[in-house]
């Protein structure tokens, strides 16, 4: 399966092994797999009553992937204001890393996104290039820097019609 051009360098042995991942709500039940993989991706990491308190607030969601073996693969936190989805935290686990589970998850919100007819915001710490690379593989552009972050936005496009005559 021939990749496109603007993936071809993430991937330079080929695609990633085709992984199974179901995306879902994230239930209470997950919050102890999430903080270890938030531990095992930031510098600071939220713990567990952290989790639950963020996603407490009025328009805040969490979805998780799982892997065929319903082990959490990823989760991603977001919450919503009347015109924009704000995307506040993202990590894939380190063993499922560069399989599929960063695309899929930011599939899921782009199709969210499209549904709603919304705008993604995300702003990502200059150190992350991981995360930076995957989000403008998804077609996810950056737009703005600050002092220490790059701003990222999916705007939601009318497909174009065309009139027959």
């Amino acid at each position: 399966m021939p990749l496109g051009r603007e993936v071809e360098h993430l991937y330079p042995r080929g695609p990633p092994m085709a992984y199974p991942y179901h995306i879902r709500w994230m239930t209470k039940k997950d919050i102890d797999d999430v903080a270890t993989i938030d531990a095992a991706s930031f510098d600071l990491p939220w713990a567990a009553p952290d989790l639950l308190h963020v996603l407490g607030k009025a328009n805040c969601f969490g979805m998780a992937a799982q892997d065929e073996d319903r082990n959490l693969a990823g989760y991603m936190i977001y919450h919503f204001t009347h015109r924009e989805i704000y995307l506040d935290r993202f990590a894939v686990a380190p063993g499922h890393r560069r399989r599929g589970v960063g695309l899929a998850l930011v599939g899921q919100l782009k199709r969210k996104i499209e549904c709603l007819r919304k705008r993604l915001c995300v702003s990502v710490p200059e150190r992350s290039l991981a995360f930076q690379l995957l989000l403008r593989s998804c077609g996810v552009p950056a737009v703005r820097m600050k002092a220490d972050a790059i701003e990222f936005e999916y705007k939601f496009t009318e497909p174009e019609t065309q009139e027959v005559a």
